[in-house]
């Protein structure tokens, strides 16, 4: 995968580590604190000059939903000499993922665990006047860590990527 940042940058108070995913418009890397080794992060950043505008966005956008079923913003400087978006580290797949490691479907009650939690970081994100308006399954992130799939609570059910969401 080409990516025009490199493992060892620094962003703000963040080492960049290894590259997490590319999307229409950024890169997301997970990265470390500079003094806190153990703190971990996932920064996302623009790879292109014109995306900076979408990085912003979903700053401003999501800054102030706080909720277990949001990815939190952590910071956002879009006028830095590498523009960034701070965000907490989800520790497991996407829903993409998880939908292609199982071509025969999902159990019902993962399913609904999965359902839960995205119509309640949807509702949370509609009641502070977010709209999402790019909701798909590389967007719905699962934090499981070390757990299996049949251990996903509704807390581990995080809706991502809110750089097309308007408020």
């Amino acid at each position: 995968m080409n990516t025009r940042y490199q493992p060892g940058l620094r962003i703000s108070e963040y080492i960049l580590e290894s590259l997490l995913g590319r999307g229409a418009f950024g890169e997301v890397w997970q990265a470390r604190h500079h003094v806190w080794d153990s703190e971990r992060v996932a920064v996302k950043l623009p790879t292109e000059p014109d995306y900076v505008r979408y990085l912003r966005s979903e700053g401003i956008v999501v800054h102030g939903l706080r909720h277990p079923n949001i990815v939190r913003v952590i910071g956002l400087d879009p006028y830095a000499d590498t523009p960034y978006l701070v965000m907490e580290l989800v520790s497991g797949p996407s829903l993409r993922d998880v939908i292609n490691e199982h071509p025969k479907g999902l159990r019902l009650p993962v399913l609904l665990t999965i359902l839960r939690g995205v119509l309640t970081g949807l509702g949370v994100a509609h009641a502070g006047g977010v709209v999402h308006r790019d909701l798909k399954p590389g967007n719905v992130l699962l934090n499981l860590g070390p757990r299996p799939l049949v251990e996903l609570r509704v807390e581990d059910v995080k809706v991502g990527d809110f750089g097309l969401g308007v408020k």
